[in-house]
């Protein structure tokens, strides 16, 4: 069972789908994630959305940390149901939003207001996806100024970086690497 490792729902456990299906961020990921993140940003500004959701382990560590509201989309219907238990068990009705959805295809349909986001990318490796969200948000970038993407990939995947995202932190953690990047 995973929990959430830092800020207001600290210690709260997150029920996680059994077998080889999910791949959950682990609590040292996480911690990674967040600690640099909070080095460098005022999280309480932005708003959150988990993509790849399966159990909301991201999104979640995000909320507890401050963001205050986050938007979490999930395809797998088996997913969608333990995420949706897992908000109802933790969070305050209101601050979370729950969808189940193809990533691609409900970011297509999204129109943004200059607001600052906090895209978290944790897509099944192996995959383009990644690839298929970096570029569907460059089309959107002028709605996305200041925004921050964070990407947990395999160690070795190839990314054409867009280049009006900047980079501002890379870091590796076993077979996992972290890319974070703010939308210039």
């Amino acid at each position: 069972m995973l929990r959430i490792i830092g800020g207001s729902l600290r210690g709260r456990k997150l029920k996680t789908l059994s077998g080889q299906q999910t791949r959950p961020t682990l609590e040292k990921t996480r911690g990674v994630i967040f600690n640099t993140l909070q080095s460098r940003y005022y999280l309480e500004e932005f708003q959150g959305y988990d993509l790849f959701a399966g159990s909301g382990a991201l999104g979640l560590e995000a909320h507890s940390r401050g963001v205050p509201k986050v938007t979490f989309v999930e395809k797998s219907r088996d997913s969608y149901s333990l995420l949706a238990e897992n908000l109802r068990q933790i969070t305050q009705t209101g601050s979370c939003t729950c969808i189940n959805r193809d990533a691609i295809g409900w970011l297509k349909k999204q129109t943004w207001n200059h607001q600052l986001n906090l895209f978290l990318l944790d897509p099944p490796y192996q995959t383009t996806l990644l690839q298929e969200i970096l570029e569907l948000l460059h089309k959107q970038k002028e709605q996305l100024k200041g925004s921050l993407i964070i990407l947990e990939t395999d160690r070795d995947l190839e990314l054409e970086i867009p280049p009006d995202f900047k980079r501002f932190q890379q870091k590796y953690l076993s077979k996992t690497r972290l890319d974070f990047l703010e939308i210039q």
